[in-house]
């Protein structure tokens, strides 16, 4: 199989496969678009330095950059709620309420009693009532205070009673009496405002987050101002397309700009609570995904980080649903990738189906095992060729993708065209990610042949069952594009195979076997779990093949 003839039949398929790619493109759809319905460039400029809500106005775009300053801010507060929570339960020993409480109900005598005044409790309940409404309406980080889901329950039912009773017009020797059924609230005060805790976030760590996210941002959002005021000026109020298009994008940049800073200083502060013991438990500061929220970090530093002043927003390597605004050669080495995937695993059915029912047809493999060889060993090889020839299309894809790139796009990260560009987005190197584009594409050759060498041995009807093998994996494709995602569907992993193969992004949101390449967790879960049904599939086909 291997001679000059299939080497230049090799370079040949992939050199269409490459100008097909330059030819033809899967349609991308913008995910984002400034919102101005302006006819020229000048009405955009001035509808963006308007005050208008309802558009993506500089008033509305910077509100998230005062947001996540706040965050910031908070951190360096030193007037913070723990201190006034420490506070009310200070003055509420000090004032000897529970004492007077557990008095009057021994002795029916108490200050409160003989001064006919209960301002003291009514002050501490109001107080008390009140941090917890100013609390509960806080989102995290807009507090220092760590409090968990259980205490802040406690801490809500003191309030409510004692805020209830304080307010209720009842007598004062009524209000006493009630109290002391509920005595324990006052040590489960002290106990909560002991044990809460101050999220104090190292002050080296809130200076980088200002450097990086807002100082970085504001940086960039000052050259996208001076871009603009250049389209404005040199504008005519005709129908502009093309510079109201860049304004538009540039505004989108803008905007995409800020919404990173709140969600990236955000996402930081979470990554910082999600390190805690107890992050889980804590109120107001649940993390619910750190995989989103990891991936979330990444595309904001790219949106700050990118030397681009427009709009860009790389397709991701997993669903083709989401993509750039405008065609680059990142978006043909996906498709090329792609497609390479899709025509090996096809080669591949097609060994097996030669390997293991043609032989069987034509009596090669009774001659084969005439000889002083082994039922496993026949197996064994006739498999492992089958892993040779498509290894040997992938290598030679890997080399020429190389070549080609480090000599016409050296401009690109690591000079390779043939991967998609996860490097701005995700924490994943070009380099790396095309490697693992190519072993994934192997991975899924390797289930494909054994599910056609199963077929192969489950009947004489060769050529029919060749039909079917091309027919489920033509199925597998179909259904992973539209119905991934659905939970019944995550139980079949192997039918995830779309033109970009198993491991090489194919899937994003299925259930336990997310495959997205920045989740090194699951990617190792799904990978021990395809080694197990690859292991047990070959096992059984190869007794069936002795059998047969």
């Amino acid at each position: 199989m291997f001679n000059p003839i299939t080497l230049v039949s090799l370079v040949v398929v992939l050199a269409g496969v490459f100008l097909t790619g330059l030819l033809y493109k899967i349609p991308t759809t913008p995910t984002y678009s400034a919102s101005f319905a302006s006819k020229s460039t000048k009405t955009v400029w001035a509808d963006f330095y308007s005050y208008d809500t309802t558009a993506d106005s500089k008033a509305k775009l910077t509100q998230y950059l005062t947001e996540a300053q706040k965050y910031l801010d908070t951190q360096t507060d030193t007037d913070f709620d723990l201190q006034e929570l420490q506070q009310i339960n200070s003055d509420c020993k000090n004032r000897h309420i529970k004492t007077e409480v557990e008095k009057y109900h021994i002795s029916h005598t108490s200050e409160y009693i003989s001064s006919h005044d209960i301002s003291d409790f009514t002050d501490i309940a109001n107080r008390l009532h009140a941090f917890v409404e100013t609390y509960e309406a806080k989102s995290a980080f807009e507090s220092k205070m760590t409090i968990t889901k259980s205490q802040f329950n406690v801490l809500k039912g003191i309030s409510n009673t004692f805020y209830t009773l304080a307010n209720s017009g009842l007598s004062i020797e009524t209000i006493l009496t009630k109290l002391y059924t509920h005595i324990n609230m006052f040590d489960n005060l002290d106990n909560v405002s002991s044990n809460v805790k101050d999220l104090s976030i190292h002050s080296d760590i809130l200076a980088n987050l200002q450097t990086e996210y807002i100082t970085n941002a504001n940086g960039k959002l000052s050259l996208i101002e001076q871009r603009m005021l250049v389209l404005k000026d040199r504008a005519l109020d005709s129908q502009d397309t093309e510079e109201i298009e860049e304004m538009k994008s540039l505004i989108t940049n803008y905007k995409k700009i800020c919404e990173s800073v709140k969600t990236g200083i955000l996402n930081e502060l979470y990554t910082i609570v999600y390190a805690l013991p107890n992050h889980s438990s804590l109120y107001g500061y649940e993390v619910e995904n750190i995989q989103s929220l990891k991936q979330e970090l990444a595309e904001s530093k790219f949106y700050i980080n990118s030397d681009d002043l427009t709009y860009t927003d790389y397709q991701l390597p997993v669903n083709v649903g989401r993509g750039s605004s405008s065609i680059t050669p990142y978006d043909h080495a996906y498709f090329i990738v792609s497609i390479v995937g899709f025509l090996n695993i096809l080669f591949g059915i097609y060994c097996a189906y030669r390997l293991f029912g043609q032989d069987r047809k034509n009596g090669k493999i009774d001659l084969l095992l005439s000889q002083k060889v082994k039922f496993n060993e026949v197996f064994a090889a006739k498999f492992l060729a089958i892993l040779f020839c498509t290894g040997f299309v992938l290598a030679c894809f890997t080399v020429l993708s190389f070549v080609w790139g480090s000599i016409f796009y050296k401009f690109m990260p690591t000079s390779v065209l043939a991967v998609f560009n996860v490097q701005t987005i995700y924490k994943i190197s070009p380099f790396i990610f095309f490697l693992i584009k190519v072993c994934g594409i192997e991975l899924q050759v390797i289930f494909w042949s054994i599910f056609t060498i199963f077929m192969m041995n489950t009947s004489r009807k060769f050529l029919l069952n060749f039909g079917i093998s091309l027919g489920v994996f033509a199925l597998a494709t179909i259904c992973n594009i539209f119905l991934n995602g659905q939970i019944w569907y995550c139980l079949l992993p192997f039918i995830h195979v779309d033109i970009t193969s198993y491991l090489g992004g194919a899937t994003m949101q299925t259930g336990f076997l997310v495959t997205s390449l920045y989740a090194y967790g699951n990617f190792f879960i799904s990978l021990a779990y395809y080694l197990v049904v690859v292991a047990l599939i070959y096992n059984f086909t190869k007794h069936l093949f002795k059998k047969t």
